[in-house]
């Protein structure tokens, strides 16, 4: 959205630009200037406005392109439940990357008063670790989770996760369960395996 806007923006003043050179440009052909400004000076002076505008939104748009290229490399953490069972209730809670690779990761997990520091060297696209285990959300609490880590350029971030699970026992959601890519593929295997034992057996 924010790219739209920019966009939109640089539309409406290249426009407005090309507006206002077009009448001065009628004004110095058919209408006769004061002797106070001439029509040369008149079109250096727009010729300075729209260089600026454009200076101005070139730099705009490479501030915006620095923003994306930065993003680009950023790891997407987020809190995932795994080991579901039929109550609706799980016993896991992972850090999950869905961006590129995360490294020298720290990780703060405060849960019902204790305190558990851990740590990895590294987190890839669509690898998870596991951070809390218990009997969730019938547990309750508040899990706050503080991750420090750095990206593909060495700048060190922190994100603030966390999984209010009073929250979701005071409303009484069932919590769904998540499949994972290798859960994709595993099934998809099986589903093969059927198939060609299926194939096999009308075979013979």
């Amino acid at each position: 959205m924010n790219r739209i806007r920019i966009l939109a923006s640089v539309t409406i003043l290249i426009f407005m630009v090309l507006g206002i050179i077009s009448i001065l440009a009628v004004l110095k052909y058919y209408i006769p200037f004061p002797s106070a400004i001439s029509p040369d000076w008149a079109l250096a002076i727009v010729n300075g406005i729209a260089t600026s505008v454009l200076v101005i939104v070139t730099a705009l748009q490479m501030l915006e392109a620095r923003k994306l290229r930065l993003e680009s490399v950023r790891p997407n953490l987020s809190l995932e439940p795994t080991e579901f069972n039929l109550g609706g209730g799980f016993i896991m809670v992972k850090l999950v990357n869905g961006g590129v690779v995360a490294r020298d990761i720290e990780i703060d997990v405060n849960y019902r008063g204790k305190q558990d520091l851990l740590c990895t060297s590294s987190l890839a696209n669509s690898q998870r670790v596991t951070i809390l285990m218990g009997n969730f959300p019938t547990e309750g609490g508040l899990a706050k989770i503080i991750v420090r880590y750095g990206d593909l350029y060495g700048k060190r971030h922190t994100e603030n996760l966390s999984i209010d699970f009073d929250s979701i026992n005071n409303a009484q959601r069932r919590v769904v369960s998540v499949t994972s890519p290798a859960e994709v593929i595993a099934n998809q295997i099986e589903d093969l395996k059927r198939e060609v034992s299926n194939v096999e057996k009308r075979i013979h």
